[in-house]
């Protein structure tokens, strides 16, 4: 009997933008060393950003002379289809949320931050152009893309991905001017380039632990464009050098993804294929506690209810309830009561979103009798 199998195939790359020849070129870890894909962005005229949609294969751009925002295909490439193209001025960073179906750019000529869906559809301004962001830049999601963190030149925002919460003092301290912006390959870490300390610097995602780490003793990082991770790597375009370089995490040895590419460099996005994508509905807005001190007996309490989405295609469909254990402006008493919603999609995948509804007594204020009245 003769018994075989079916390996799946692999694939590991970092994609780069070339701009005199729009163009994305594909560095794959498991082809030849001699053969880099390239994908023309046929009607781009400056490509900027890059990133990628891992469920679709398709790569979102900027181009910042076109000013629009478009994607194509990777196994599928045809014509670039342009998804945002009015108001956009200079959208220097694009991300993509693969998990909830919504693209994410950053507009620093507007000095604004938006989102729409994949499709272009439902755009809105989660920062708008008063909020003294100067020149928003750099954008990532964290790894569940519950939440989003942009640059403003000499601070790094955090919000949620839906923009509420927005905290500009996430990073405020000790940046001159944060170009660049990437997330760890297992999510714990925001690392950022300073271009004018020629310097990257990290972060948890929480907002503790920051250090700087590798800076470059011949200047390079003071030009950097953009800056993608991997598991065992920093990678890193440098426009005028025409060159993508990376850092070793562990080795900290700077060096150059071959060829030269004999263009100007920009975005840069990174993919690898056996990296595991959840199947669950995603929460998009769970509650906090609810605090409520000096509360009566009992109180009616009011929250906003979360949301669900489940990703088909390029838009997000909405997931119905299963169960909830209470609705907005029910009457809790005093104490600790367990809020619960459960979400499920068509595929009987579920999800869960709990938090807590604390009301604490009053306090009562006991006056004493002062030295002569007790004498009294």
């Amino acid at each position: 009997m003769f018994l075989c199998c079916t390996v799946k195939h692999r694939e590991e790359f970092v994609a780069v933008v070339a701009v005199e020849n729009p163009t994305i070129i594909l560095f794959n870890r498991f082809s030849s060393p001699s053969f880099f894909p390239q994908i023309a962005l046929t009607g781009a005229t400056s490509p900027s950003a890059l990133s990628f949609d891992r469920l679709t294969k398709f790569f979102y751009f900027s181009d910042i002379q076109s000013k629009f925002i478009g994607r194509i295909g990777l196994d599928t490439p045809a014509t670039v289809e342009k998804l945002i193209t009015d108001n956009v001025q200079k959208p220097l960073g694009v991300a993509v949320a693969y998990l909830t179906g919504l693209l994410y750019w950053t507009d620093a000529d507007r000095h604004e931050v938006s989102v729409s869906r994949l499709n272009g559809t439902f755009r809105k301004a989660i920062m708008g152009s008063t909020s003294n962001c100067r020149t928003p830049r750099g954008i990532v999601l964290s790894q569940d893309q519950q939440y989003v963190f942009w640059t403003c030149e000499t601070r790094i925002v955090k919000s949620r991905a839906d923009g509420w919460e927005r905290n500009f003092d996430f990073v405020s301290r000790g940046i001159f001017n944060a170009t660049a912006l990437s997330i760890d390959y297992f999510g714990r870490y925001l690392y950022w380039i300073d271009a004018h300390r020629g310097l990257i610097e990290r972060v948890r995602v929480d907002g503790l632990d920051r250090k700087s780490g590798t800076n470059s003793d011949d200047g390079i990082l003071e030009k950097v464009h953009s800056f993608v991770m991997s598991e065992h790597a920093f990678y890193f375009t440098h426009p005028g050098k025409q060159q993508v370089y990376y850092y070793g995490i562990r080795q900290q040895a700077q060096r150059t993804v071959h060829p030269v590419v004999q263009q100007t460099v920009r975005g840069l996005s990174y993919y690898k294929s056996d990296t595991d994508i959840p199947v669950t509905p995603r929460i998009l807005n769970c509650p906090d506690d609810v605090v409520r001190t000096n509360a009566s007996s009992s109180e009616s309490i009011y929250w906003f209810e979360p949301t669900a989405v489940s990703r088909s295609s390029d838009q997000n469909t909405n997931v119905p309830f299963l169960s909830r254990s209470h609705v907005p402006m029910s009457f809790f008493t005093r104490g600790t009561t367990n809020v619960l919603y459960v979400f499920e999609d068509d595929l009987g995948n579920t999800a869960e979103c709990s938090f807590k509804v604390i009301l604490q007594p009053r306090c009562k204020i006991f006056s004493f009798p002062t030295s002569k009245e007790s004498h009294n």
